[in-house]
């Protein structure tokens, strides 16, 4: 398994997407608010079961040049101490949205793909509330949810946890979505 416990910065064509926690709606199941560190504190959103859910619908600039894939980048933070190896596994449920200006009635309409992702705790950063981002990558060329048409304004995501095994309770702290920018 891949560690993407790396930082990953924009390069100058590059843009960003912040997704910033108080942006995100809660599922059904609702992982809790909850906050790491006393000055400042910093606001989070604790995932502790499989049921728990956040969604998003990220607009994309349009500046956004449809012929390359976009990264997702995540950021975490452990909520309880970790032993080497113990790894965090999330689900993404994502689909792309076209844009309804330039369609009547067409939107959030098509099926879901679902990717995962998952970093793996180092030694040196197994206290609780040391982070760790990871970066997931949206295929330009996904057959069920291309980010090809020019049309596609948005991508609307959900993201859970996908197992309970290692790292069983972590923070979001956010993240951003990179994309290359059109010359």
């Amino acid at each position: 398994m891949t560690d993407f416990g790396e930082v990953q910065t924009p390069t100058p064509l590059e843009g960003q997407v912040v997704l910033i926690v108080d942006n995100f709606r809660m599922g059904v199941t609702q992982p809790r608010d909850d906050t790491i560190g006393t000055s400042p504190t910093v606001p989070t959103i604790r995932f502790s079961r499989l049921q728990e859910k956040l969604s998003l619908v990220a607009r994309m600039p349009l500046n956004w040049d449809r012929n390359f894939d976009i990264t997702m980048n995540l950021d975490w933070a452990l909520a309880n101490l970790q032993s080497p190896g113990d790894e965090l596994n999330i689900t993404i449920d994502y689909t792309v949205a076209q844009n309804v200006l330039a369609q009547s009635g067409v939107g959030v309409t098509r099926a879901s793909s679902q990717t995962t992702g998952a970093f793996i705790c180092v030694v040196g950063k197994l206290q609780p509330f040391d982070t760790y981002r990871m970066a997931i990558v949206f295929d330009r060329d996904d057959t069920s949810n291309p980010t090809t048409p020019p049309d596609v304004s948005a991508i609307a995501f959900e993201i859970g946890l996908a197992n309970l095994d290692g790292v069983d309770e972590a923070h979001f702290l956010g993240g951003c979505i990179l994309y290359l920018r059109q010359n």
